[in-house]
């Protein structure tokens, strides 16, 4: 089976042009060792980077969202601003919205307000930064696989006017080593090792921050202890002293360094 032919192929592919090239890579090597058919191993590629990267993205039109955010920023209201946001938000990740504005006050409240900030898989996230209540010159850089939601993001960091950067990286195949106050990991964990098994607990011995802050969804009571022992199953050590904070609709743990 070609990797490289293969590899091409779904780089000029309108569902898969836009993920990372190391994530094509990965996926791809991973199922043609793991299937000797070739048509059962492009078929398990497909369904893989589907699940991984268009089921979620097809929620969010860029260009749109772009243009309803640039009129609320004319304004230089930070309500309307707050108000523009929450609207594409509630769209990507609306349980988080509900206690949006105590999310990032809890956060905080152990981690203090971190100068420099790296959010890996940050999917929309960096739209939630009016409501962190940081200086705009925090330093905050956030990665992801999708050049489509890059371009977009650091579109809104230009019309923000913040110092913020988004870079395009599959952080299996390249754990992110940038020194940063504090470290988010929202709803990630268990799409790291949905992926590649163990990959959670490499990825997080590597974070060079102070404070790494992860969050998982909470459905139905017990959930939140259900979650903390499956960190700590995951990540070992590292999770040993883990600190969990209930907001009902995500739970947060944070890892202090």
């Amino acid at each position: 089976m070609n990797e490289k032919g293969l590899l091409e192929t779904l780089k000029e592919t309108k569902e898969y042009k836009t993920i990372s090239e190391e994530t094509l890579k990965r996926v791809i090597k991973k199922n043609i060792e793991k299937y000797d058919n070739e048509k059962i191993a492009i078929k398990e590629i497909k369904k893989e980077l589907y699940d991984l990267h268009n089921a979620y993205v097809k929620m969010i039109d860029y260009k749109r969202a772009l243009k309803q955010l640039e009129p609320a920023y004319k304004t230089k209201s930070p309500l309307k601003i707050k108000l523009a946001q929450e609207k594409i938000l509630k769209r990507y990740d609306g349980r988080r919205m509900k206690v949006i504005d105590t999310f990032y006050k809890e956060i905080f409240k152990v981690t203090g307000k971190p100068k420099s900030i790296i959010d890996l898989g940050c999917g929309m996230n960096p739209l939630t930064f009016p409501w962190m209540d940081l200086p705009e010159d925090t330093e905050y850089t956030c990665y992801d696989l999708d050049s489509e939601e890059i371009k977009f993001l650091n579109e809104y960091f230009e019309l923000a006017g913040t110092k913020q950067k988004a870079i395009q990286q599959d952080i299996i195949s390249k754990p992110v080593t940038k020194k940063a106050d504090v470290a988010f990991l929202f709803k990630l964990i268990t799409c790291l090792e949905w992926q590649e098994p163990g990959s959670a607990k490499e990825i997080v011995e590597k974070i060079n921050a102070k404070y790494i802050v992860i969050t998982m969804q909470v459905i139905g009571p017990g959930k939140i202890e259900e979650n903390k022992i499956y960190l700590q199953k995951v990540l070992g050590k590292l999770a040993k002293d883990i600190i969990s904070i209930d907001l009902k609709q995500e739970a947060i743990y944070i890892i202090k360094r």
